[in-house]
């Protein structure tokens, strides 16, 4: 058996949907992942901090027709900022770009969500690149967007991948050239 025991909110925002809270005395730990880093949640996870690890989703893409319910990047990262200064540990925080959308612009786009992160002295990331799952593909279809992938495809080409790839060896570089060292602690 386990050691401990911690629980994941995979489903749904647990930005949004705060149902977490009244299971966070039969876990050791939660990872919470979130688009939306509301009030309430701040007042939450500022109450739990010590059992709680965040993974903030930002993809670069909230307020535009790719995700317009989402909050814009801008918000959340202030959104963050404020949680970090109530008392969240920096270090419990991963900055989710996810999914990235292998095109130039998205890949323009998620090397300057986490380019602003590092600024902020965020230090963790995760990343997924964008599998085109038939709502994912109906979405873009409805909304005029060109998928970044032909009609046979479910998941990014090779190249796709390398260019991904050659982002985050920059990201890194960026991360190297700054220290790694948080200018707002």
């Amino acid at each position: 058996m386990s050691k401990y025991k911690i629980g994941i909110t995979e489903a749904g925002d647990a930005g949004i949907d705060l149902s977490w809270t009244d299971k966070l005395d039969s876990v050791d730990g939660a990872i919470l992942i979130t688009k939306h880093i509301t009030p309430d949640f701040e007042k939450e996870v500022i109450k739990n901090k010590d059992k709680i690890i965040l993974h903030a989703t930002i993809t670069g893409f909230g307020g535009t027709v790719i995700e317009s319910n989402v909050p814009t990047p801008c918000s959340e990262f202030l959104s963050l900022m404020n949680l970090i200064k109530s008392g969240f540990p920096i270090e419990k925080v991963v900055v989710r770009v996810d999914p990235i959308i292998p095109t130039p612009k998205g890949i323009r786009t998620a090397y300057k969500i986490m380019q602003i992160g590092m600024e902020l002295g965020f230090g963790r990331y995760r990343i997924s690149v964008l599998d085109m799952y038939p709502h994912v593909r109906t979405r873009f279809s409805r909304n005029n967007i060109p998928l970044p992938y032909d009609d046979n495809n479910f998941s990014a080409s090779n190249d796709q991948m390398n260019s991904v790839d050659n982002m985050l060896y920059k990201a890194k570089v960026f991360w190297n050239a700054i220290d790694g060292k948080t200018p707002l602690r």
